[in-house]
């Protein structure tokens, strides 16, 4: 038996024709939108891990270079403030995004590149940093200075003296990765984190991570740093 007659005898009227080309026709946009879908999804996701890997390399390079400029003011750990303090606060000043780097012995912070001469306990200035370790980061509400002013600290241990190192204060701009988002129109928002608190593209004060929205498209951990980007987007 052929296909035509096949067809003329389960679909013989005009009604069962055109309710037959209706049910293709549905089938066939179903289809259609379900791999338009599809291929949309698999765009965005490619979008996102682009945006991902572009964010967590610019904070990479950036945290390197802070590294390196720590290792080169170690050095200064071993003197005192009145013969130090001029080059430390050149220093800070060919460093945009540092508010103050200040030296550290015996768990006191005793030079500021910003003030010169200066005496507070660590726990005091910053308690959520461990001064035991190689690296620490924490996000403060602000320093003494600038009270109300969010910061990023960051703690370099010095490996050659016990007991020294160097803390630095960052100046918080999200620009950078602001202009990073402007790239996938899906995005609507994003946060850096440390510990239990985060700074965050929508917010100029610093909350607390429980506050953060659920469930981030991406979560990027920056080898070495305890710092993580949340990217929140369209699933």
């Amino acid at each position: 038996m052929s296909y035509r007659n096949i067809f003329s005898r389960y679909f013989s009227t005009p009604k069962q024709i055109v309710a037959f080309s209706l049910l293709m026709g549905l089938f066939a946009a179903l289809f259609i939108g379900g791999l338009t879908s599809l291929a949309l999804h698999s765009k965005r996701e490619s979008a996102y891990n682009l945006l991902s890997r572009d964010i967590s390399n610019y904070l990479d390079t950036f945290f390197k270079e802070l590294h390196a400029t720590a290792e080169g003011i170690q050095p200064l750990t071993m003197n005192e403030c009145e013969r130090v303090s001029g080059e430390l606060t050149s220093r800070a000043a060919f460093n945009p995004n540092v508010r103050a780097f200040l030296l550290v012995r015996n768990g006191i912070a005793y030079c500021s590149s910003a003030t010169g001469n200066m005496e507070m306990s660590m726990d005091a200035l910053e308690p959520e940093i461990n001064i035991n370790k190689t690296v620490d980061l924490a996000i403060m509400n602000g320093t003494p200075m600038m009270p109300g002013k969010p910061v990023i600290a960051a703690w370099f241990l010095n490996p050659q003296a016990s007991g020294r190192g160097v803390f630095t204060t960052l100046n918080v701009n999200l620009t950078p990765y602001l202009v990073f988002t402007s790239r996938q129109q899906d995005i609507s928002s994003m946060a850096l984190v440390v510990g239990n608190k985060a700074l965050t593209s929508y917010s100029p004060d610093v909350i607390n991570t429980d506050e953060l929205p659920p469930s981030p498209t991406r979560i990027s951990v920056l080898n070495g740093y305890p710092i993580k980007l949340y990217i929140y987007g369209t699933p």
